[in-house]
């Protein structure tokens, strides 16, 4: 029988034998079909020998898949082309549908209809009941559940029906899925509610939605009815947006806004905002409603926006006057102006109004800080005089006299006039510089007093820089450059922004710059380094992405389309001809299959020929992203040095086709397949007799595909190192952009290889005129055509920038300078512009103020604005405006000057929270210079990039810190990479005794301690710059605050104010002509550090709120809070710990022990006071002050016992009301009988009653102890996740029954290893040589490391450190606890145990396991007391709740592991990752776990098989792993594959056979067995799993049941058609089997687990 989608082959006798093949669409009635044929034709055929027109007929089978007959060459059989599934499902339903139409032309159902029964003979037939035809799918103005076809209506041709099923066409040539339902069902399936969202449930099973995730979910819908019924648009979206991009929620952007805004504690409105935001996250997280289509939840966030705008304009008085108008009454509104006319004035009045209030707000802030600018920041002297450089007056030359003729007229000449038009615009010119330079350095106008003699030279240096900048021959005009760079037409009212003109080019043969025809490309593994032929040789280890990333790559579907040239789309002829002209230039290959495709496209070079480009974007998926490599970029040309005198020159080549004249490695040119061509097309040009029966073959790269990822590291090698080879140096002699340049002093050239292109530059021309003819003949020698050549000289162009040899500078290009500059004076003049074109401007300004990176400070509101009005054409901002003047202005000085010397005096600055300092060192120039050649943002391209900046500076102590234990290695390191160590500040130098303080300021504002050192660095800038010699200087600055000393470094910030210091400092550095490198030393060697705290002593502390009121509740409620806040507090109190009390009154003798004591005697005599620790009597200090307070308040008396303890019963009762607990009523009462010692505590009796009161309503409660395995698995959690030593601590406080606190000050030196008692360890607590005590003053406590549980953990101890006198634990008690609370959350415990349990778990376990008695336990514990041992799980066993064992074999993640135990069952997980012990392809180790199977130690075994090999995904279709098996013949391994897939096939068939081995075990001992693998895997057609199926498992497909275990959405399903119990597990005595989506499980056994 042939059925639908079956392929037949048919012979018509033609001459020569050409065989068709047909696709069944459809059948029509006996041996008629409706076929499909490979040119896509519909037509019905007799399909059998009984048709007359065919010869020979042959079934083929299933599928386009299909081989031809058995005798017929298939080089004769005319078959189907590629398709996809969407042209293929296209066919069948163009097919079936035809087929239905002959059908119903015959009287004969349709395809899938039922045949409706033949009624009873003389019975009416009964009525059928009315239906319609309703959507099952909302797609464009169809929405799910809407009549598409009422009844009686027929549906349209082309419109295909199944049963009550039917799928038509529609308009937009898609297909809508109709059901046919009955009338009175109409409206059951309409669409969703748009007011709601799809429910989410937690872990647990509570209906709850994180809010991103939930945000992410909302949409703002047209609602029907009339939308939201609101004036003005809805923003309740974007403000919850806003929220979720700040990383907060409703309760918490509210919390936020009480802390950093100044609003009473009275406010009504903080309450009224709490109100709403909680409401809202209810709204959001736990009803989960579709907020934006709400109105009512639309008008709760437009009051939230009422609130913060009022209080935002006016804090003290917010102003609500616009709420009527925010809120959108419609009802509320006046008999004013209407909407539409009021709309329009508006936005007319908008943008004057935006101009004066910020011309406003701008006037009065600067009125209100000038006198502190210039007075106190500026300084002024006593006599008023004006010391600092800016800001700079105007420049006014002196006016030339007249000349006259012999008549007495004036006349001037030509070139006179010349001359005075270039000067009158270089002073124009200079002037905008000096408005640029003042207003950077926040001066509204320039200084009208006489210039100072400092001010006179900068005016002169700006002079000079400008009248010598190179003017352009033809200068542009404005609408020119703005419509080359923006490509906007100025005419336009809004500046709307047109297509960006393109480099890519269609293709055009006679433009195509190739190499020549015969060329041999050069062998990329002979041409390149050592170490990169080494990476070139293992590409599949080294390039290659592994076949797990592919795999999850590929499963993911980010399949990526090449994009084709457009010409070789529309004509396939002339991309044949294309391909033969690569082939004959010895660019490709043939090859029979491709693992990826690449296309070509084509772009303009700089000479109008066109640069082959290749797509490689699919191919670059399978490999590694490539090693950073040195290079250099234009801008670090600036970074040479040349001396005063010397002239630098440069000479350049460029290699022709240099890419495309590098061989690749043979076995990477598979991945760089172009589009196939025809077989016959390829023997035209080459010998293919190797391949096989194939119609077509893959062109391959045999060159370096430019587009490759590894392309550019591949190019940059090769040039680099054969350049090295020619010259016989070092690539320490190349330019490279993170490193501090060569010195070219000595005449050696310096070369700058970059791709193809080549520069060597030095100052001796024949040398370097010789070093690039080296280069070029090395270069040719090996295969290279070189040309543009350019012979040394002293002026060239280079990566964008004009090298001037002859004056020594690097300038960018006049041309490109004028057009930038020209369209930042259009911005300036505020245009409606984008921030996508407003982007391309910025872009170029970078490009060129990289020269001086101090420049980069000019912008920030552009930044602001572009992302702000990104596709929008908005008129500029005034703030963005004005930086675009100073930018265009900037640009007339925007070079590097290569001449600059260094200069001999260094600075340093050092700031705190109540001064700032500066100190001076004069040093000879070339320290500065070794020191200032290093920029110290470089630190972070170093060999060690992610250490410490102190720790590498300072060294850390060997002997003291386990940080500074590295393993050593001996990998070579690479010469082609920035890996040279990180030079610091020498410590000589910045310890020298040379230092002299120059200033000390002391701070008048509180500030934050990095703008604080801005400021100081920005004082040594001014003051250094107060005198002309130190004009025209490179200069060194140390400062100790990393991120001031990076902000200056880079030229820019992120902080506002910091970004203005680094603004001020460009200002000061371009009207000097100087440039400033900052480099970072530690505050321990700063010269100004102790300056600068000249005033601290008489500045009180300042905290902030949020410290101080920790502070006060851990001072209040010690107990509650954690160790980081209880550091604060005893800072806060600078009170001593009882070890510090001890040693600090110890002495060498009798004498200064006397006189340490004597001062620590106050009131009290010195053993009274000593009686009490002071930490604790800081905390009864703080008791007595509240206890005295109340008693003011209340006023009552305190002199006798009886008044005290009248008072103290008042105070305890109002105590317990607030909520305080007992221990600190305990603690109120120990503070009075402290300060009152006369008072006995039998005195103060009605407290004592109080407290008892206490006790009985408020017992606390107590934490029981913690059984050991549950211990060990939080252990074992914590060492996954990489917290080895606080695992180790953890077992530590368990084994001795440790307090928390006392393993932290544990030494190494402490723990001992006794070989006279058989190696057994033991721990000596508090030792007395370190005048430490425990809590019942016990020293010396010895305690044996012997427990049962953990034997080896002494010598694991002694692993851990190995310095005497140093810690045993490299780790704190935050980190443990931290660690202790993630392992414990990551397993899913509900109720968390904390680690002061483990000191009663350890006692209580011993005593569980009768491994000690009880006195024993005492002992071992440091209890005094008995009642102490006395406690019931001390007394009795603990008891532990299990339900069930499971195993579960490859368990991976073991998550269905964690999920059982979850549900209380015991799991044992078994997986290769974790150790070889789980390492199942061990005979011994499986051998062992069968026999545990069959002894029915386990309840339910789960094997989660490894279908690596297994899998369908790994196929030969170009685009991921290639297959290792087949469905069929080699079902256990292909033939000829590599060892490394050979390997992977034989593991996988190990696996399977381990897998059925435990799944025969289960079977033969009756334990519950299941074995999961995708749906797709081929492991299913193994005969080893078929014969498990012949023994009674069974396999399904996961859709049709409910995988019972918790997955992470937090749903649980229940197996189906199985009774079951809550109380644990059900018997039933079939199999079963349960799969989840769409993967398939195989399930054997008696018992089946419920874990609901």
């Amino acid at each position: 029988m042939i059925n639908e989608g079956d392929i037949v082959f048919v012979d018509y006798g033609e001459v020569p034998q050409v065989v068709h093949c047909r696709l069944v669409a459809g059948h029509v009635q006996n041996d008629i079909y409706v076929i499909v044929t490979p040119d896509h034709d519909v037509y019905e055929e007799q399909l059998s020998n009984l048709n007359p027109d065919l010869v020979g007929y042959f079934y083929g089978g299933p599928g386009l898949g299909a081989h031809p007959p058995a005798g017929v060459n298939p080089a004769r059989v005319y078959g189907f082309g590629p398709m996809t599934a969407i042209e293929y499902q296209r066919l069948m339903l163009q097919g079936r549908t035809y087929a239905n139409g002959l059908r119903t032309a015959l009287g004969l159902p349709v395809l899938g209809a039922p045949a409706a029964p033949a009624a009873p003979a003389g019975a009416p037939a009964p009525a059928a009941p009315p239906t319609a035809w309703v959507a099952i799918e909302s797609r464009g103005a169809m929405q799910r559940g809407s009549v598409v076809f009422a009844e009686g209506q027929p549906l349209p041709p082309g419109a295909v029906q199944l049963g009550d099923r039917a799928i038509i066409p529609d308009a937009s040539g898609h297909s809508i899925c109709l059901k046919r339902i009955l009338v009175t069902q109409v409206g059951s399936m309409e669409s969703k509610d748009l007011r709601t969202l799809d429910p989410i449930f937690d872990s647990q099973g509570s209906r709850r939605a994180e809010f991103a995730d939930a945000v992410a979910k909302m949409s703002q819908e047209f609602m029907p009815g009339g939308g939201l019924q609101l004036d003005g648009p809805a923003s309740c979206l974007g403000v919850l947006k806003g929220m979720v991009a700040r990383g907060l929620t409703p309760v918490t952007d509210h919390e936020r806004w009480v802390l950093t805004n100044d609003i009473s504690k009275g406010d009504r409105s903080i309450y009224e905002m709490e109100v709403i935001t909680r409401v809202m996250e209810a709204f959001i997280m736990i009803d989960q409603l579709n907020v934006p289509n709400l109105v009512g939840t639309e008008l709760l966030m437009r009051r939230w926006q009422v609130i913060r705008e009022a209080h935002r304009i006016s804090p003290g008085a917010p102003d609500y006057s616009a709420a009527d108008i925010v809120m959108g009454w419609s009802y509320r509104r006046g008999d004013g102006m209407r909407q539409p006319l009021a709309k329009y004035v508006a936005e007319e009045l908008k943008d004057q109004a935006a101009i004066a209030k910020e011309a406003r707000k701008a006037k009065e802030e600067m009125a209100a800080r000038e006198v502190f600018l210039f007075e106190v920041l500026f300084g002024m002297l006593g006599d008023g005089r004006w010391r600092d450089l800016l800001p700079l007056p105007l420049f006014r030359p002196a006016s030339p006299g007249s000349q006259q003729d012999s008549g007495g007229k004036n006349f001037e000449s030509v070139s006179s006039k010349r001359n005075r038009v270039r000067r009158e615009d270089n002073v124009s010119k200079v002037n905008e510089v000096i408005h640029a330079v003042n207003e950077m350095a926040g001066f509204t106008a320039p200084s009208k007093k006489p210039a100072l003699k400092a001010q006179c030279a900068a005016q002169t240096v700006l002079m000079r820089s400008v009248a010598s900048l190179p003017r352009c021959a033809e200068r542009p005009r404005m609408r020119e450059a703005i419509h080359e760079l923006l490509r906007l037409s100025p005419s336009s009212e809004y500046m709307s922004e047109e297509v960006v003109r393109s480099t890519v080019h269609p293709y055009d043969p006679c433009l195509v710059s190739l190499p020549e025809c015969g060329a041999a490309p050069c062998d990329a593994t002979e041409l390149i380094d050592e170490r990169g032929r080494d990476v070139l040789e293992r590409f599949e280890d080294t390039m290659i992405a592994s076949d797990e990333a592919l795999g999850s790559l590929f499963e993911s579907q980010k399949h990526i389309k090449p994009d084709l040239d457009e010409v070789f789309q529309k004509e396939p002829s002339k991309y044949i001809a294309f391909i033969k002209d690569l082939y004959e230039r010895g660019m490709i290959e043939f090859r029979e299959h491709a693992k990826s495709i690449i296309t070509p496209f084509f772009v303009t070079k700089k000479n109008g020929k066109l640069r082959l480009v290749l797509d490689c974007r699919a191919s670059n998926q399978h490999f590694t992203p490539p090693p950073d490599i040195a290079l250099a970029a234009g801008y670090t040309f600036g970074q040479l040095e040349v001396g005063a005198n010397e002239v630098m020159y440069t000479a350049q080549s460029d290699v022709k086709d240099y890419f495309y004249s590098i061989g690749l490695p043979r076995g990477l040119r598979g991945y760089f397949c172009m589009p196939s061509i025809p077989i016959e097309d390829a023997k035209e040009l080459c010998d293919l007799s190797g391949f096989g029966e194939v119609d077509r073959v893959y062109p391959c790269m045999q060159v370096v595909p430019m587009g490759w990822s590894w392309a550019m590291w591949l190019a940059q090698r090769v040039h680099q190192h054969q350049a090295c080879i020619a010259l016989d140096i070092s690539p320490a002699q190349v330019l490279a952009d993170g490193r501090p340049p060569p010195s070219m002093s000595s005449g050696e050239p310096v070369i700058i290889p970059y791709a193809d292109n080549l520069n060597v530059c030095g100052i001796d021309s024949q040398r370097v005129q010789s070093a690039k003819d080296k280069v070029v003949q090395q270069l040719q020698s090996v295969g290279f055509r070189v040309h543009e050549e350019e012979d040394a000289s002293a002026v060239v162009q280079a990566l964008g920038f004009i090298l001037d040899g002859q004056k020594g500078e690097v300038r960018p290009i006049p041309r490109k300078r004028d057009k930038l500059r020209l369209v930042l004076l259009w911005l300036s003049t505020r245009p409606k512009i984008t921030g996508r074109a407003l982007e391309r401007v910025i872009g170029h300004s970078i490009h060129m103020f990289m020269l001086r990176r101090e420049l980069l400070s000019v912008f920030r509101a552009v930044y602001d604005f572009k992302v702000a009005h990104y596709k929008k054409p908005v008129r500029l901002w005034a703030s963005a405006a004005k930086e675009c003047k100073w930018a265009a202005a900037l640009l007339l000085v925007c070079k590097s000057d290569l001449r600059l010397p260094w200069c001999g005096d260094i600075t340093v600055s050092d700031a705190c929270l109540t001064g700032t300092a500066v100190a001076t060192l004069h040093s000879d120039p070339s320290t500065a210079r070794s020191v200032g050649q290093c920029r110290e943002m470089w630190r972070f391209k170093s060999r060690d990039p992610l250490s410490r900046a102190r720790d590498a500076v300072l060294k850390l102590d060997p002997f003291a810190d386990v940080s500074s234990v590295k393993p050593l290695t001996t990998e070579k390191q690479d010469p082609f990479q920035i890996n040279a160590e990180f030079q610091h500040v020498p410590e000589s130098l910045a310890c020298s005794d040379k230092w002299v303080t120059q200033f000390a300021t002391r701070m008048q504002y509180s500030e934050h301690i990095t703008l604080l050192e801005g400021r100081g660095s920005l004082q040594a800038i001014r003051h250094k710059l107060r005198t002309a010699r130190n004009f025209g200087l490179k200069h060194l600055h140390l400062g100790d605050n990393l991120g001031m000393t990076l902000a200056y470094d880079r030229g820019r910030a992120k902080s506002i104010p910091l970004l203005m210091c680094c603004r001020r400092a460009a200002a000061y550095s371009v009207a000097a002509n100087c440039t400033f490198t900052h480099r970072w030393l530690p505050s321990e060697w700063s010269a100004a550090d102790g300056p600068s705290r000249r005033w601290e002593s008489q500045a009180p502390k300042v905290k902030s709120k949020r410290m101080c009121k920790k502070v006060r509740e851990g001072l209040c409620y010690p107990e509650s809070k954690g160790q980081g806040i209880q550091h604060q507090v005893r800072q806060f109190i600078a009170a001593p710990s009882k070890k510090e009390l001890r040693q600090s009154i110890q002495g060498k003798d009798e004498a200064t022990r006397a006189c340490k004591r004597k001062a620590l005697a106050e009131n009290k005599t010195l053993l009274e006071a000593a009686a009490v620790a002071p930490r604790t009597g800081e905390e009864y200090q703080h008791k007595l002050r509240l206890f005295q307070s109340f008693c003011r308040v209340q006023k009552l008396k305190l002199q006798r016992p009886k008044s005290i303890d009248h008072a103290l019963n008042l105070f305890l009762n109002q105590s317990f009301l607030e909520g305080w607990s007992v221990a600190e009523g305990n603690k109120c009462l120990a503070a009075v009988m402290d300060w009152r010692p006369d008072v006995s505590k039998h005195q103060l009796p009605r407290s004592r009653r109080s407290l008892q009161g206490w006790k009985n309503l408020d017992p606390g409660a107590t934490r029981p102890p913690i059984a050991w395995p549950l211990i060990a698995l939080i252990a074992l959690q914590m060492v996954e996740s990489g917290h080895l030593v606080e695992a180790v601590a953890v077992l530590l406080m368990f084994v001795i029954y440790a307090r928390p606190g006392e393993i932290f000050s544990i030494r190494r030196m402490d723990l001992v290893g006794s070989l006279a008692l058989g190696m057994d360890w033991a721990i000596n607590l508090h030792p007395a040589e370190e005048l430490e005590a425990s809590k019942v003053n016990v020293t010396n406590e010895t305690i044996l490391l012997n427990s049962q549980e953990v034997p080896w953990l002494g010598p694991v101890l002694a692993c851990l450190s190995h310095l005497p006198e140093g810690p045993l634990f490299a780790s704190t008690y935050q980190n443990v606890q931290q660690a202790w609370m993630a392992a414990q959350q990551t397993l899913g415990l509900k109720v968390k145990a904390v680690l002061h349990q483990l000191r009663h778990s350890g006692a209580s376990w011993d005593r569980y396991k009768n491994y000690r008695d009880t006195l024993e336990v005492k002992l071992r514990g440091r209890w005094q007391a008995d009642s102490s041992v006395r406690r019931p799980w001390l007394m009795r066993p603990c008891k532990i709740r299990q339900r069930g064992k499971i195993l579960e074999l490859f368990s991976g993640s073991a998550a269905l592991s964690r999920s059982f135990f979850r549900h209380g069952f015991c799991v044992e997980a078994w997986g290769i990752e974790y150790n070889s012990l789980c390492d199942l392809s061990n005979t011994q180790t499986l051998h062992g776990l069968i026999l545990r199977i069959k002894s029915r130690e386990f309840d339910f075994v789960h094997l989660g098989t490894p279908c690596t090999s297994w899998s369908l995904a790994r196929r030969d279709d170009g685009r991921g792993p290639g297959a290792v098996r087949d469905s069929d013949q080699f079902l256990y391994g292909l033939p000829h594959l590599k060892p490394k897939d050979q390997a992977t096939v034989t593991l996988g068939n190990l696996l399977l056979e381990v897998s059925r081995a435990v799944f025969e075990a289960c079977m033969d001992s009756g334990v519950a067995m299941s074995l999961e693998n995708p749906a797709s895997s081929r492991l299913w057609l193994t005969r080893e799993i078929q014969q498990l199926l012949q023994r009674g498992a069974r396999s399904v497909n996961g859709k049709e049941f409910g995988w019972a275990v918790e997955h992470q959405d937090g749903s649980t399903v229940s197996t189906a058609h199985v009774p079951c119990h809550s109380a644990g597990f059900s018997r039933k005595t079939a199999d079963y089997e349960v799969g989840c989506g769409d993967k398939m499980m195989m399930w054997t056994g008696v018992f089946l687990f419920q874990l609901r």
